[in-house]
């Protein structure tokens, strides 16, 4: 997150220090330069706690979880697992197909298509 402040006459760079008190009393009215200062201190640190977040919820968003399995007889050891991999990112699946658990293993109990249902 990029915020400019130049727009605020208090955070420009005056030439010298009569100039700078002024300019921050007349940005914020009859308040003195104390009350100033710690107006800007506040927005400071309001806009790193928003770049902090943003920074945190874009790690959080690019990260992908992928798993794989049969998942032929659906069971809650199945859901758990998805539970705590969702925990690290967004959850892909790669289900497999008829033709391989036939293969690896045995004849699918459930159909593929409804394998995929029961994941989805």
């Amino acid at each position: 997150l990029f915020v400019s402040l130049s727009r605020f006459p208090a955070v420009r760079r005056p030439s010298s220090q009569a100039t700078r008190s002024t300019r921050r009393m007349s940005a914020f009215g009859d308040r003195d330069t104390d009350d100033a200062e710690g107006i800007l201190e506040d927005v400071s640190t309001v806009l790193q706690d928003a770049q902090d977040s943003i920074r945190k919820l874009r790690r959080k968003a690019f990260k992908r979880v992928m798993m794989s399995g049969c998942i032929d007889l659906m069971h809650s050891g199945h859901v758990a697992c998805f539970e705590e991999a969702s925990k690290y990112g967004d959850l892909y699946m790669c289900l497999g197909n008829d033709k391989n658990i036939t293969l690896l293993k045995h004849p699918p109990t459930i159909p593929e298509e409804e394998r995929k249902y029961m994941v989805q």
